[in-house]
């Protein structure tokens, strides 16, 4: 009944402001990029191609992403963004990591109970 009264009396709108640059979409520009390139890029340097300043956790996901495709660039030198991410992942991979997710809880299941009896 709470959920419902908070929601019936709800009368805020939203709204955002978008600015005449913003129908440029920069990342179509950035697939086609090699990713050798893209990997001597700076925190600082992408985010004035994007315009916009990175945040703390943008920040270590980029970094992870261009380590990620460092390892990428080993197997393919000439590899563009566009092919670095239109690349499957294996089907085995990702049922391996479900399989390994679904062990973990079970072991910690059994432990956080086996501490309880």
């Amino acid at each position: 009944m709470g959920v419902l009264g908070i929601t019936a009396t709800n009368d805020s709108y939203g709204f955002s402001i978008k600015k005449p640059g913003d129908n440029i979409v920069w990342y179509d520009l950035l697939n086609y990029v090699k990713v050798s390139d893209f990997v001597k890029l700076s925190s600082k340097q992408f985010g004035e191609l994007t315009g916009k300043k990175m945040t703390v956790p943008e920040k270590l996901s980029f970094l992870i992403l261009k380590s990620q495709m460092k390892h990428a660039l080993k197997k393919d030198p000439d590899i563009k963004i566009k092919d670095y991410f239109s690349k499957k992942k294996s089907t085995l991979s990702v049922l391996l990591w479900i399989l390994i997710g679904f062990f973990a809880l079970i072991l910690l299941a059994v432990l956080i109970f086996g501490k309880l009896n």
